[in-house]
C-alpha cells in the first residue's frame, strides 16, 4: 500500500497538470489512509466543488461532506484556515440545490467566516463573505423573507466600504451590479428613490467596468438598465423618455444576446423589450409600430424560452401576446413582467 505522503504529493502534481480525476483518486486514497487528516478532506470539498473549473468532477452534496469532516477535524479556534474552509462549504451549499435549508446553512458559514476575518483585520476577505451573505439573501424565498432584499442592500453596502474601484475594478462593478438589483427590487422605502438608485448603481458599474468586463457582463448591465428604467417610466411623468432609454439599453444588450448562444437571456431581453413598445403605445407614442414591435419582440421571447426549456414562461408571455393581438380593442397599459428578470 502507497504512503499517503507520497500519495498526497502525486495528486498535488496531478492537480496542477490539470489531471483531475486522477488527482482525486489520489485523494481518496489518501482520505482512506488519514481518516482524520483535515487537509485531504478540504482538498477534497474542493475538487468535489469544481474549485479549480473541472466541472465534470461537480458535486456539491459531497463537496459539503468533506468541508464539513474538515471543519469538525480542525481545531475550534477561530482561525483563519478555519473561516476559509466555512467560506467554501457556504459556497457549496449555495450550489446544492438552493433549497430554504441549504440556504440558510450558507448564511450561518458566511456569516461565521466574516466575524473571524474581522477579528483578523482581513477586511478583503470580510468584504467577500459580505458579498456572498448579499448574494444569498437575494436567492431566499420572499414569501418567508420579505426583508430579504433590505438584507442583501446591506451587506452589498458592507462590501463597498472596503471594495473600491482603484483597488479591484471587478469586484468593485460586481458588487454595484448586484446592489442594484436589490434596490429594484427591494419593497421598503420610497419605491422612485429605491430605483434611482438602482440606475445609479449599474451605470457606477459600468463605469467601473468599462475596460475590464466581458461582452456577457455588460449586456447584463444594459438588459438591467433597461429594466431599471421601464420600471422608472411607470412612476415619473416623463415616462416615454425613460421607456425609450429603456429600449436603447435593449438594443445593446441583445448585441451580445442571441437566440443561439444565449436563449434564456436573449428571451429575457426581448420580453423586457416588448414590455416597454407596449408602454410607448400606451401612450399613443409611434402609432401602431410600436405594437407591432411588441408583437414581434413577444413571439421572440416565446420560441426563445421553448429553446432554453422554459415553457411555462413561454406560457406567459405567450398570454401577454394575445392581449396585444389585432383582435383587442384596447392597449394595456401594464403588462406584469413574466419570471424572467
Amino acid at each position: 500500500m502507497a504512503d499517503a505522503a507520497v500519495l498526497l504529493d502525486s495528486a498535488s502534481e496531478l492537480c496542477a497538470s490539470r489531471r483531475c480525476g486522477e488527482a482525486v483518486a489520489l485523494w481518496e486514497q489518501a482520505s482512506s489512509l488519514r481518516p482524520a487528516d483535515p487537509g485531504v478532506h478540504y482538498q477534497l470539498g474542493f475538487c468535489y466543488a469544481a474549485g479549480c473549473g473541472a466541472r465534470a468532477l461537480l458535486d456539491p452534496a459531497i463537496a459539503i461532506f468533506h468541508y464539513r469532516r474538515a471543519l469538525a477535524l480542525s481545531a475550534r479556534e477561530n482561525t483563519v484556515g478555519r473561516a476559509m474552509v466555512l467560506g467554501a462549504l457556504g459556497n457549496a451549499y449555495t450550489s446544492a440545490g438552493r433549497s430554504r435549508l441549504q440556504l440558510m446553512n450558507a448564511i450561518q458559514c458566511y456569516e461565521e467566516a466574516a466575524e473571524i476575518y474581522a477579528a483578523e483585520r482581513k477586511l478583503d476577505d470580510w468584504a467577500r463573505e459580505q458579498f456572498n451573505l448579499g448574494n444569498v439573501w437575494c436567492e431566499m424565498p420572499e414569501a418567508e423573507f420579505p426583508e430579504k432584499w433590505q438584507h442583501a442592500i446591506e451587506h452589498y453596502e458592507r462590501a463597498l466600504s472596503v471594495r473600491t474601484r482603484t483597488k479591484d475594478a471587478r469586484q468593485y462593478g460586481a458588487t454595484l451590479q448586484n446592489l442594484g438589483t436589490a434596490y429594484r427590487e427591494v419593497k421598503s422605502g420610497d419605491p422612485h428613490a429605491n430605483v434611482r438608485k438602482a440606475i445609479d448603481c449599474y451605470h457606477r458599474a459600468m463605469r467601473a467596468l468599462r475596460e475590464s468586463a466581458s461582452v456577457r457582463k455588460r449586456a447584463d448591465l444594459h438588459h438591467n438598465l433597461g429594466n431599471a428604467y421601464l420600471t422608472l417610466s411607470a412612476m415619473e411623468a416623463f415616462e416615454d423618455r425613460n421607456a425609450l432609454r429603456a429600449l436603447r439599453h435593449f438594443g445593446r444588450a441583445l448585441s451580445a444576446r442571441t437566440k443561439e448562444e444565449s436563449p434564456f437571456d436573449y428571451a429575457a431581453t426581448q420580453f423586457s423589450r416588448g414590455q416597454a413598445f407596449v408602454r410607448l403605445a400606451a401612450r399613443g407614442v409611434g402609432g401602431p409600430c410600436s405594437l407591432d414591435q411588441a408583437r414581434v419582440c413577444f413571439a421572440e421571447a416565446i420560441e426563445a424560452f421553448l429553446i432554453s426549456g422554459q415553457p411555462v414562461l413561454a406560457d406567459e408571455v405567450k398570454q401577454r401576446l394575445d392581449l396585444i393581438s389585432p383582435a383587442s380593442r384596447e392597449v394595456p397599459r401594464e403588462l406584469h413582467p413574466a419570471g424572467a428578470r
